[in-house]
């Protein structure tokens, strides 16, 4: 596990302070992005592009890094 993720740092070029702020950064726009989303699903006229947005975001943001 250790030599996976030694690997997947080196790949990225990153160092894992680096990629852990990063990571947690993704993985708490989506959280917000997810609970957005329900409720969306329950009351339609509630955050009705803040989904689409998110994933546009994360992906520029991402794409960005390569």
């Amino acid at each position: 596990m250790f030599n996976k993720s030694k690997n997947h740092l080196t790949e990225a070029g990153e160092s894992y302070t680096k990629h852990l702020k990063f990571a947690c950064h993704v993985s708490f726009k989506m959280f917000v992005a997810s609970i957005q989303c329900f409720l969306h699903a329950i009351i339609p006229g509630v955050f009705k592009t803040s989904g689409s947005k998110a994933i546009t975001d994360l992906y520029n943001q991402i794409n960005e890094r390569s």
